[in-house]
């Protein structure tokens, strides 16, 4: 996995320097409202606290309950015999379970930062979208309002050229429009952070049709406590978003946009990292609710692999 990490660091590195890049600026014009909105310096939400929010929380929270709640190590195999297992190798294999799920969680939120920023931050720099506060940005010359080759004839469309602004880094943000990083990167690391806990809480993969029980669990449906803690990071994202909006930095579709990116992003390394290391290793992938007489118990299927559980 040396390699993987080597990649995802030269990755962030190449396309967080895109937006020192000059990128292309379309033409724009001058009596189209929805980029007259008024230029804000300061931002509801700055760069550093998205940057906190994804993804160092989502780092924090998933440090925290891979080492002090592990998940359920899978039983030894028959042949070793579990009289044989010290109370030192078992400590061993418990700590390395740990450190070998934490690995696989933390590389599932790496690509998915990785593949949310990269794809938005190439996006805005080479789509030259403008922002619903260019003309602010712009500073235009006033007599450009009084050119009627412009104002008259040519529908107020106009280029760079007639913008006065000498700050150039702030002039170019202004074409970096779609879609919304923010909303990216944080519904990225957030979503995933939500799947994850999805996991440990067992709400994802939950076995709701137990095949040769004679009753069911008496609820079949999850609890509102759990649906309201996957619910936390899903929220958190799409407040950022809608500051996007507020600030007058990006349109609504930008937003939209860069959330459904960045979710499509949490499920994909999701399903590429996080579910098969689960599978593969054979810890469950959400509870085994038990209920009846003729069933097992879910403390009974907590350690068990998933392939013993299909034989059951």
């Amino acid at each position: 996995y040396i390699l993987d990490w080597a990649l995802m660091l030269v990755g962030g590195i190449i396309t967080a320097s895109f937006r020192l890049l000059r990128g292309p600026k379309t033409e724009f014009s001058l009596v189209e409202p929805t980029i007259n909105f008024p230029y804000h310096p300061k931002q509801l939400i700055p760069i550093w606290l998205a940057i906190t929010l994804s993804p160092v929380v989502p780092t924090i929270i998933i440090l925290i309950t891979c080492i002090v709640f592990p998940p359920s190590s899978p039983l030894p195999s028959r042949s070793s015999g579990s009289s044989s297992s010290t109370p030192a190798r078992k400590s061993s294999r418990s700590w390395k379970s740990r450190a070998s799920y934490l690995h696989s969680v933390a590389l599932g939120l790496g690509y998915t930062i990785l593949f949310a920023f990269g794809i938005s931050n190439i996006l805005e720099k080479f789509t030259g979208q403008p922002r619903p506060d260019l003309i602010a940005r712009c500073q235009v010359a006033p007599e450009t309002y009084l050119d009627d080759k412009i104002m008259l004839y040519g529908a107020g469309m106009v280029s760079v050229e007639v913008c006065m602004q000498t700050d150039k880094f702030l002039l170019d943000e202004g074409w970096a429009s779609f879609p919304s990083g923010h909303s990216s990167v944080d519904f990225a690391g957030l979503t995933y952070l939500s799947l994850f806990l999805a996991h440990r809480i067992s709400v994802i993969g939950s076995r709701n049709h137990y095949q040769g029980m004679e009753k069911p669990s008496a609820r079949a449906s999850q609890p509102l406590y759990k649906l309201l803690i996957l619910f936390i990071p899903i929220a958190i994202a799409t407040g950022v978003s809608v500051t996007r909006i507020l600030d007058n930095r990006h349109h609504p579709f930008d937003v939209l946009f860069g959330s459904a990116l960045g979710m499509g992003c949490a499920l994909l390394g999701h399903r590429a990292v996080l579910r098969p290391h689960l599978t593969s290793v054979g810890y469950r992938t959400g509870g085994e609710n038990g209920g009846g007489e003729g069933g097992r118990r879910s403390e009974d299927l907590e350690s068990v692999p998933l392939a013993r559980i299909e034989r059951a």
